[in-house]
């Protein structure tokens, strides 16, 4: 008898242990969003570490919501306290199951739904690529929600790949091994990442010039939602009523369609409302537009996604609405206020984009969190200001450049270490920052020794190689390049240079 127990305790040991191996092989293969701008993985990972019944609302939807909705500004304005739940091509089936996952843990009063994909846009039956699909259901915990998610959706479309994929990632990701990076090896989110709650902020403008809002107009008829998103549409109107949660349907500012088309499914969406008692909010609508005081060409980054300053008007107009009209009311709550913090170092990290002079640019750059890469093309002395010259020296740089005219100069400032070398001939240094993990070349010519200048971090180019002081900006925490931009001192607007 005893030997039979410890034959079976020895193979329930196995069995644990080759669990437990499979566990953190799964975790290791499947592919990650973990960057800085679409980190999906943290995303639903932290989602998770939310102290249960804490959130007020929920958003859900493509990108397009991922990008537009703001949970932070939400409770800087009104102490709402939402999560984002969005992320690339997600389908209203996707919004569907997150939504019923979410619903075991949080007991919002409102959800918030991008209708962006109540359309057809792909071939497949569920309306995204696998991509998208492992994207959204690789970070949902074993539940029986996300049983019936993966086995609904293998059912109805036979693109998707397995179900025993979805439940063993390994089998779909082995090829991955050669392209492993560092990333893959985090235990869930560590590093890399900004404490958002889900919202994913883009910060380039798109400079479209002829994006125009439109006016309604039931005369041009209505555009036809796919079958299978209707369904799952009703099926999320009917899971909030029958939670007691305000359903509130939303489209962002975007110009991938025609004005006749925003129209027709301006009347299809307001239809359904109205049917359904539920609020709509659609930001290409032109009163609307004008009232949050939206400029496309400026709050846009794309023909599609709305940046920072974009996501705060919609953001801030979704909270007038949410507290206003469907009562929600405000609170304190740590995981916000923990949070204030990141938010505020994320504002001034995309706001280094639309810093045009070199004076405020260099005080900027005065910050631990920052690696900065300074190298001179031709030359970089003729009109250096004073008070420039006193901000190079404030970031800690010692090298005398007054009347060193198209000489080489480059720094690296990192760490609380700098490094810098100024000279006549061509000039090139390769360094690590964050203890080794990220490479960097970096190099030097002013117009007597070449008139080139180069900066290159983890093997990849940033440097603008153009007339006077190049500066690209790093991130340490999030691990990614913020800015690269030239300041031509020989012009004495010294304005900004290229495209950002």
């Amino acid at each position: 008898m005893g030997k039979h127990l410890r034959f079976a305790g020895r193979g329930l040991l196995f069995i644990f242990i080759l669990s437990l191996c499979i566990g953190n092989a799964n975790a290791v293969f499947v592919e990650k969003k973990k960057g800085a701008r679409y980190a999906t993985t943290v995303t639903y990972n932290k989602f998770y570490q939310m102290e249960e019944n804490t959130v007020d609302v929920l958003f859900l939807g493509t990108s397009h919501a991922m990008n537009a909705y703001i949970p932070q500004e939400l409770y800087e304005r009104y102490g709402i306290r939402g999560y984002n739940l969005g992320c690339p091509y997600q389908s209203m089936i996707t919004s569907y199951f997150w939504l019923k996952e979410a619903l075991r843990r949080q007991s919002p009063e409102a959800v918030v739904l991008d209708m962006f994909y109540v359309y057809k846009f792909h071939e497949n039956v569920v309306n995204e690529p696998e991509s998208g699909i492992r994207e959204a259901f690789d970070p949902m915990k074993l539940s029986p929600v996300k049983v019936e998610a993966i086995h609904t959706i293998c059912k109805i479309d036979d693109t998707m790949g397995s179900v025993l994929s979805y439940y063993l990632p390994l089998l779909r990701f082995h090829k991955r091994w050669k392209g492993l990076t560092e990333k893959d090896f985090w235990e869930k989110d560590r590093g890399g990442y900004r404490d958002m709650k889900g919202c994913h902020i883009l910060k380039q403008s798109c400079g479209i010039q002829d994006y125009l809002p439109f006016e309604a107009d039931k005369t041009v008829g209505e555009a036809d939602m796919d079958p299978i998103m209707q369904e799952y549409l009703d099926r999320v109107e009917e899971l909030c009523r029958q939670k007691g949660i305000t359903l509130v349907l939303t489209q962002t500012p975007l110009n991938d369609i025609g004005v006749a088309e925003k129209q027709r499914r301006y009347n299809t969406v307001s239809r359904y409302a109205a049917e359904h008692d539920l609020l709509y909010l659609d930001f290409n609508e032109k009163t609307l537009y004008e009232k949050i005081g939206y400029d496309f060409e400026k709050d846009n980054a794309n023909s599609g996604h709305v940046n920072l300053w974009g996501a705060q008007k919609v953001t801030d107009y979704i909270g007038q609405i949410l507290a206003e009209r469907c009562g929600l009311e405000g609170r304190d709550d740590a995981q916000y206020e923990q949070a204030r913090e990141a938010y505020k170092e994320m504002e001034k990290d995309m706001s280094l984009t639309r810093i045009n002079e070199l004076d405020s640019y260099l005080e900027a750059l005065r910050d631990d969190r920052y690696s900065v890469f300074i190298s001179v093309k031709d030359d970089c002395t003729q009109n250096l200001k004073s008070s420039m010259l006193e901000r190079l020296r404030a970031l800690g740089l010692k090298a005398e450049l007054e009347g060193k005219y198209r000489s080489s100069y480059y720094a690296v400032v990192s760490g609380g270490t700098v490094k810098e070398r100024q000279g006549d001939q061509r000039l090139e240094y390769g360094g690590s920052i964050r203890g080794g993990r990220t490479p960097y070349r970096i190099v030097s010519a002013g117009m007597k020794s070449g008139n080139t200048s180069s900066i290159q971090i983890d093997g990849k180019e940033y440097g603008k190689n153009r007339r006077g002081l190049n500066i690209v900006v790093y991130n340490n925490e999030m691990m990614e390049v913020l800015d690269s931009v030239c300041f031509d001192t020989s012009d004495k607007e010294d304005l900004a240079l290229g495209q950002r």
